[in-house]
């Protein structure tokens, strides 16, 4: 019997839908992670973490930086008085 390999599961987004490109998985202490909204503008983004900084932002992408050593999660949201809240949940994963 051969070994089976177990394949990541990539989420894919509905490009019909506005959504958050970025990763959804990071590293402690990881710096310049880039993220952007698809499919809408004229918002900002917010993270519901004090382990996350937001170092740039504009209306369609912002650039963060991971403030803890530990595994975690936090949540980025794209806020948009337009439309509903676009989120991303994104995991910190150990070392």
């Amino acid at each position: 019997m051969e070994d089976a390999k177990i394949e990541p599961v990539e989420i894919e987004q509905d490009i019909m839908h506005p959504y958050i490109d970025g990763p959804r998985t990071v590293r402690p202490y990881d710096t310049n992670l880039s993220y952007s909204i698809v499919g809408i503008k004229a918002g900002r983004f917010v993270v519901n973490s004090t382990k996350v900084k937001i170092v740039e932002s504009n209306e369609t992408s912002c650039i963060l930086e991971i403030l803890t050593g530990k595994a975690g999660s936090f949540t980025l949201t794209y806020k948009s008085e337009e439309n509903d809240d676009i989120v991303l949940d994104v995991a910190i994963k150990s070392f």
